[in-house]
């Protein structure tokens, strides 16, 4: 690019493009101030979750889903837990945490290019600017609304990432927990697609993973049923021509229980786990059955989903 005389020619016009500062996608929200980036502290899925700068990770806790409203502001949505980042007032200091969105102004930002360098979200409720307290680089550091001044705790860069997979089944089944409980301290998740059968236990008002094994599901031709249930009868075996232990039922002929063995014996007839081979009952390794059959209790939600 040089100077020159104005001419009406078209080395010296443009086309101006519109853009938005940041497109709709899924980030890791980096802090210029120390490797750390923003996250729902202890991993948390429930409304009111605190949100704070930890150590950066692979975690979807520290993974974000920005998306442009047609307001023209954005909202910021956590990938673990579902929540909307958000803040409790328009004074500067109040805290960040996460919540069930409801289109408030508390919950919507804009965004803009910081003075600095990097990207700074302003919330519309306010005016104010998400801060990391405390200059000392730690993880963990509490995050909260400030006035804007153009320090590294309040500038941002977005790094495009993608779901960590191994969480997903993990994080559906905390979700589904949280939003549905149970009648008792236990919930089972079985998630019929990735063949994994969850253990959840109560933790207060929030629900923590107890257990987390591979399991076989209902054959095409036999599927295992979709739904809400509840535990029901049990029992120590049942078969004909093969043996199956501890069983636990969670609705009609449908149960938890040990994969095949010959009758009678402890002699594997079909271990076969992580496929669709069952009559449409979930089989689990010998001991995790036994697990259900002494420790679920009666009552106990089981959801099984695709």
């Amino acid at each position: 690019l040089t100077t020159a005389k104005r001419a009406n020619n078209a080395a010296q016009r443009f086309a101006l493009t519109s853009r938005r500062v940041v497109d709709n996608g899924m980030y890791i929200l980096r802090s210029f101030a120390g490797k750390r980036a923003l996250a729902v502290a202890d991993g948390s899925i429930a409304d009111f979750g605190n949100i704070d700068a930890e150590t950066v990770s692979k975690s979807n806790v520290q993974k974000f889903r920005i998306k442009y409203m047609k307001n023209g502001y954005y909202r910021i949505v956590n990938v673990r837990s579902g929540k909307a980042v958000g803040f409790e007032n328009e004074k500067a200091g109040a805290n960040v945490r996460q919540r069930t969105y409801t289109g408030s102004d508390k919950q919507l930002f804009s965004v803009q290019v910081a003075p600095n360098g990097g990207i700074q979200f302003v919330g519309v409720a306010g005016g104010k600017v998400l801060d990391i307290a405390g200059t000392n680089n730690a993880s963990g550091a509490n995050v909260r609304m400030a006035k804007a001044d153009g320090s590294k705790e309040q500038r941002w860069w977005l790094q495009k990432t993608t779901e960590n997979t191994s969480e997903i089944v993990v994080e559906r089944a905390l979700r589904k927990a949280q939003s549905q409980g149970s009648a008792t301290s236990y919930y089972i998740a079985v998630d019929v697609t990735n063949h994994r059968t969850i253990i959840l236990k109560r933790s207060g008002t929030s629900w923590v993973v107890d257990k987390n094994w591979l399991c076989s599901v209902g054959a095409k031709s036999t599927p295992t049923v979709l739904g809400s249930y509840t535990v029901g009868i049990k029992g120590y075996s049942f078969g004909d021509g093969y043996t199956c232990y501890y069983y636990t039922q969670f609705y009609g002929d449908y149960l938890f229980h040990s994969v095949k063995y010959y009758e009678g014996t402890f002699k594997v007839k079909d271990g076969r786990l992580g496929e669709d081979v069952s009559e449409g009952c979930i089989r689990l390794k010998l001991k995790n059955a036994k697990w259900i059959y002494n420790n679920i209790p009666e009552g106990t939600r089981v959801v099984t989903y695709k």
